[in-house]
């Protein structure tokens, strides 16, 4: 849980540092009030400066860093183009800025101030924790809500009931729901799990409590705390779409967690921590919920500190997609830029995302360490994750860190604070005021023996000015306090509001995406723990005499140092307004010309530029309207010394060019000549004289030599090769713009060294430059040499048992086979590459190359096997398929029909030419099959026949259609069936079947004699037909069951329990004929002895 605030009699371990409490009048009397905000009044009758600033404190009491040259600052990053109007000052109307310092105290209460919060109507929200000062001791949660200087409307306080011990309930989150209630979220003590849960209170907009539950986490161990998790509600947020509610917390090493809630019962509707690998800390920075997601953001650490970006389905939990990032100052270094805390994420009215927290580096690292501390950042990531800029806040004042707090707004502006501790419970704090990286307003307020537990974010008011909420511990005069302190852009330096500081500077910084990944994601996190029975009741807490302070801004102009001024130089802008007026201006400017730029006090800017143009500036003070200005400035290009080269050398009759380059006002050659280029002819000794446009004089002076003589050789004159052969030729190098001529077979004409192939022979030309104008020349006569060609032919196959010659041709005096053959001529059997070098004695070589491709195998064909033919039918021969036939019976089909025993032979030859045969030999002729069925027979109504052939056959072909050896027959009918024998002879026969009419059903006797004499012995029942089902139950008269039986072939034999039975018994029985319905009958049998 995040670590909470102590009570009262813990609460001087805490307050570290603190600050002086100015006071300054309330403002004067002479006007007229016509609006009713403290904030914005329009002044009639203005007379005068109502508001003079307050001298400087004695410079004895002002720390040393306060003291420094203003030319110690540091560049400070600007932005882009803005509007512009030149504004004057009216004094008819003026609009004028009330800030202040208001106090709210309660004398037996001390209010922990942990969360403020603005509300839709206008007022403030502060929650956090109470504490009593005074016996019995107690402390729970408050929720207060009043104006912005202090005003209370109503005061909640929350405790919970029965505690026997010291407990706790810290609201260190709200949040104003949809409907104007309010949900409080912050940590508990629990003296039954003996954890520090989480409780979420939700209440109307009065603070009455509506529901309130407390939550657990599964990774806290029975006995432990949530403060040993390091576990802290971060972000909280209502989902627009859906109403519910979604909170994102750390572990302190296993991820961060995300949960949902149903807000009319605070349900977990799921709940999941994500771990990232390898990270030992990953805090959430916060989310931004969609229609269908959130986007979640945080900052891990792990050997270095990153940030994640996770796109989650909010109805599951479930990742949908990850970036992650690593952020790197000016050195590719992390270690002072990432997040050592993360305060939130805004989405700002541009659609990117600005994720803001305290940095690293916020003390000195040894006494060695003399750089600026990095106290805070903010990073701007667009919709898909893509960097588009981060910016530090720099200065050279060490902090306590967790006094540190940044707030970005929508529009990209925002509020950072931190505190410098002097001694004790004294310190300075400073508030920066920025816009988009930035900086309108730093100052440094003095803190005396006031301790501040903690600092919270600034909240914008609808005036445009920031507030800042936190308690006061007042160690001189033990009272704490709450205090509002109101701040606008235009405040001037007071006793009540500060005075300017311009220690603090903007850096800027990348991020960098990183590939990293998830290594688990964990469900069923929180789930609702012990709960807490809350009382309330209401305190009225009163405010204190405070200190207010009005400026205003009715002049404004920007005025440079000059109009024009050469590149190396440097401009001064100051920027003039009325004394009432401590606002700093917003300056806009096209930042690819300046170079740098420095802050020099609250009304001077330093800039250098870096390219020559026009520069456009813009400035706007806020007052009545925007106060606007612009200025523009002439940025002309000096390029400094003059510079002719290295001294040269010249060839006769070329010509050189000597450079003094364009970019001066001036030039004035030796010659008298004005150019900014001389072109020389003849050796000599040359100079210039050039002059900037800031009227700087330059001279430089350059000696043209006569060139040596240039030693330039390809080698030898003459190069024999034969025809097709490549030959490489290679000028010197150290020259420039070869040329080589003619541009016949090569592989180019202006490299140093070229591949040439000439069929005939042929001289080559080659030129080049040694300096520019200075060429060379030599050549080289390539003569060619000839050699008759080999034709082996085309590549070829062959059938099994061919052979093909190759024959390399006369006119050679060796051959060299790739077989090792040294023959003239080579016979090949098989598939491969043959190649032959052939030398006719020339020093040359011919060569050719052949591949046997396939050696076909023979064709096969088939015309089966030996044996007899079917009385009265007709055989027919097919070999299968082939380019030719030729059978012995002189026919050439590719099939032929035999009816006579003989030896039938055919010769086949395939699409590759190559041949083959078979035969086949007929030795007789056998009957077809016949009077394989019965006789002509009958059978009974409602019966089956099987009927089957009385032999076995290869095939079957009943009239019915049935391809089996048996059909069952039941009507009459005449059946055949057609049937094939070993030998393929079809034959047919035929049977008639008649239908007869038979007994049919199920008789049962009534009577029956178990003597053993072989007639009437057994009880059961006649059936006549094909029998489906059947069941036969025998009962005494006392309905006991004798005899029972599912077997129609079984009957009763009398006998029951051992014994022979006598008199009447009842039966029943369950019966289906096939083709018929259940029957269920009963009745009586007899038996007699």
């Amino acid at each position: 849980m995040n670590p909470r605030k102590p009570v009262l009699y813990t609460v001087l371990l805490l307050l570290i540092y603190c600050g002086a409490l100015a006071q300054t009048p309330i403002p004067p009397a002479d006007y007229t009030r016509v609006t009713d905000s403290l904030h914005r009044m329009q002044l009639i009758h203005f007379q005068g400066n109502q508001n003079s600033r307050p001298p400087l404190p004695p410079a004895a009491n002002l720390p040393a860093s306060f003291k420094r040259s203003a030319l110690q600052l540091r560049q400070q990053p600007v932005q882009t183009i803005g509007q512009s109007a030149r504004s004057s000052r009216s004094l008819a109307t003026v609009c004028f800025d009330t800030s202040g310092r208001y106090f709210m105290q309660e004398d037996t209460m001390t209010y922990y101030v942990t969360n403020s919060q603005m509300l839709a109507d206008g007022n403030v929200l502060i929650s956090g924790e109470w504490a009593s000062r005074n016996p019995p001791y107690g402390s729970g949660g408050f929720l207060m809500k009043c104006t912005d200087t202090g005003t209370l409307q109503w005061n909640r306080l929350y405790d919970s009931v029965n505690h026997r011990s010291y407990g706790y309930i810290n609201y260190y989150r709200s949040l104003e729901l949809q409907d104007g209630s309010f949900l409080l979220a912050g940590g508990t003590n629990n003296p039954v799990t003996q954890n520090n849960d989480v409780i979420i209170t939700h209440t109307d907009n009065t603070g009455n409590i509506i529901w309130s539950k407390t939550y657990r986490s599964k990774v806290w161990q029975v006995g432990t705390s949530g403060s040993g998790d390091y576990f802290y509600i971060q972000d909280i947020n209502q989902d627009p779409y859906t109403g519910d509610i979604f909170l994102s917390s750390p572990h302190w090493s296993d991820g961060y967690n995300i949960t949902k809630f149903n807000i009319s019962n605070g349900a977990v509707a799921w709940s999941k921590y994500y771990n990232t690998w390898g990270a030992i800390f990953d805090r959430p920075i916060g989310f931004d919920i969609t229609s269908q997601e959130l986007v979640s953001f945080s900052s891990y650490t792990t050997g270095g500190t990153g940030i994640s970006m996770y796109r989650i389905n909010k109805n599951t939990g479930d990742t949908i997609a990850t970036r992650f990032f690593q952020p790197l100052d000016a050195t590719n270094s992390n270690g002072y830029v990432g997040f050592l805390n993360a305060d939130g994420v805004t989405k700002l009215n541009n659609g990117n995302y600005a994720l803001y927290g305290p940095q690293y580096k916020y003390y000195r690292w040894g006494a060695t360490d003399t750089a600026d501390m990095y106290h805070a950042g903010v990073v701007e990531l667009d919709p898909s994750g893509n960097f588009v800029q981060a910016y530090s806040f720099r200065n050279p004042y060490s902090s306590n860190s967790y006094n540190t707090v940044i707030q970005v707004f929508k529009d990209g502006s925002g509020v950072f604070s931190m505190l410098e501790g002097i001694s004790g419970y004294t310190a300075n704090v400073y508030y920066v005021q920025f816009k988009n990286g930035q900086i309108l307003k730093q100052r440094r307020r003095y803190y005396l023996g006031e301790g501040m537990p903690n600092e919270n974010a600034a909240l914008r008011l609808g005036d445009g000015s920031d507030l800042i909420i936190k308690l006061l511990g007042d160690s001189i005069s033990n009272i704490n306090k709450i205090e509002f302190l109101n701040l606008h852009i235009s405040d001037t330096a007071s006793n009540c509001l500060g005075w300017d500081d311009f220690g603090t500077y903007t850096e800027p910084y990348k991020v960098v995406p990183v590939n990293y990944g998830i290594r688990s994601i964990v469900s069923n996190d929180l789930y609702e723990s012990t709960n807490k029975t809350l009382v309330t009741w209401n305190t009225v807490p009163y405010e204190l005499p405070a200190c207010r302070q009005v400026s205003h801004c009715d002049t404004f102009s920007l005025v440079p140092s000059a109009d024009t001024i050469c590149v190396s130089g440097s401009l001064i802008l100051t920027a003039r307004k009325n004394p009432e007026c401590g606002a700093s201006p917003f300056l806009k400017y096209d930042t690819s010309l300046v170079q740098s730029f420095k802050i020099l006090n609250d009304s001077m800017y330093l800039f250098n530029f870096k390219d020559p143009g026009e520069f456009k500036l813009y400035g706007s003070i806020p007052g009545c309207t925007l106060l606007t200005d612009s200025v523009k400035v002439s940025v002309r290009r000096s390029n400094g010394q003059v510079y002719l080269g290295k001294d040269t050398v010249i060839c006769p009759g070329n010509t050189i060019q000597l450079n003094a380059h364009k970019g001066y006002k001036t030039y004035l050659w030796q010659d008298g000549s004005a150019d900014s280029v001389l072109q020389v002819t003849q050796p000599g000794i040359y100079h210039v004289l050039v002059s900037d446009s800031c009227g700087n004089p330059f001279r430089d002076t350059l000696e043209v030599k006569p060139h040596p003589p240039i030693p330039f050789d390809i080698g030898v004159d003459t190069v024999t090769i034969c025809e097709k052969d490549t030959i490489a030729i290679t000028a010197p190098p150290a020259f420039f713009n070869y040329n080589w001529r003619p541009n016949y077979n090569t592989n180019g004409v202006t490299k140093q060294s070229i591949r040439v192939a000439p069929a005939i022979d042929t001289m080559y030309y080659v030129s080049a430059e040694k300096t520019p104008g200075c060429y060379v020349y030599d050549s080289v006569m390539l003569k060619v040499n000839h050699s008759t060609a080999i034709n082996l032919g085309a590549d070829a196959s062959f059938c099994s048992g061919d052979s093909l010659v190759l024959d390399a041709g006369a006119g050679f005096s060796q051959y060299q086979w790739s077989t090792g053959s040294t023959a003239r001529k080579l016979t090949v059997f098989n598939t491969g590459k043959y190649w032959v070098k052939a030398d006719p004695g020339n020093g040359c070589k011919s060569a050719d190359t052949l591949q046997v491709l396939q050696v076909f195998k023979n064709p096969v064909p088939n015309l089966g096997a030996d044996g007899p033919l079917c009385e009265g039918t007709v055989g027919r021969l097919n070999p299968g398929i082939f380019s030719q036939y030729s059978w012995s019976t002189g026919s050439t089909d590719s099939a032929i029909s035999v009816a006579q025993p003989g030896v039938y032979a055919v010769s086949v030859i395939d699409q590759h030419g190559c041949k083959g045969a078979d035969t086949v030999t007929i030795d007789r002729m056998i009957a077809a099959p016949t009077e394989f069925l019965p006789a002509d027979t009958t059978i009974c109504n409602k019966s089956k026949y099987v009927l089957k052939p009385a032999r076995t056959f290869s095939s079957y072909n009943w009239s019915t259609g049935s391809t089996g050896s048996s059909v069952t027959i039941t009507q009459a009918n005449a059946y055949w069936l057609e049937v094939k024998d070993p030998y393929q002879c079809t034959g047919r026969d035929t049977i008639a079947i008649t239908l007869k009419d038979c007994m049919r059903g199920v008789y049962i006797p009534n009577a029956f004699t178990p003597n053993n004499d072989g007639r009437n012995d057994v009880f059961k029942p006649l059936i006549f037909g094909n029998l489906v089902k059947y069941e036969l139950n025998v009962y005494n008269r006392w309905g006991q069951l004798v005899f029972h039986s599912t077997d129609m072939r079984r009957g009763w034999d009398g006998i029951f329990q051992g014994s022979l039975q006598s008199g009447t018994f009842v039966w029943t029985c369950i019966w289906q004929l096939e083709d018929e319905e259940v029957k269920r009958e009963k009745g009586f049998v007899v038996v007699v002895k």
